[in-house]
């Protein structure tokens, strides 16, 4: 399975078009994700998509069974976020409004990765 796109390189005055093909292997595994947390360094942005196991609002306690890590340069990062609006936008024109997710849009950034981290270290319950 391939997916075709177009590629803009350099400034402003010199932009370069370059077609891409991504070839999926056939092994290539589809991995579904409710939750998204992102952390960097001055490198990096690494992006950790995860199951949301369990969430409590008045805790302010989100439980995330993480997927798979990307990470990538942020050069890379803005690029996914240009795309991401793009297709978001031709979503929303075709399908309709967004609902509001309930999550952690409220959680500080040092309790989820404190949940985060607790997760990694203890096996989901069942």
């Amino acid at each position: 399975m391939s997916t075709e796109g177009q590629r803009q390189e350099g400034d402003q005055q010199d932009r370069k078009i370059f077609q891409s093909t991504i070839e999926r292997a056939d092994d290539c595994p589809v991995i579904y994700t409710n939750y998204a947390a992102v952390t960097g360094t001055p490198f990096d942005l690494q992006i950790m998509f995860s199951d949301i196991l369990s969430l409590d609002p008045e805790k302010q306690l989100l439980r995330a069974r993480a997927q798979v890590r990307v990470v990538m340069a942020p050069e890379h990062a803005a690029l996914l976020i240009q795309t991401l609006v793009a297709h978001l936008e031709k979503y929303v024109a075709n399908q309709g409004k967004l609902r509001k997710v309930v999550g952690d849009a409220e959680m500080t950034t040092a309790k989820r990765s404190t949940v985060l981290a607790d997760e990694a270290e203890s096996p989901p319950e069942t």
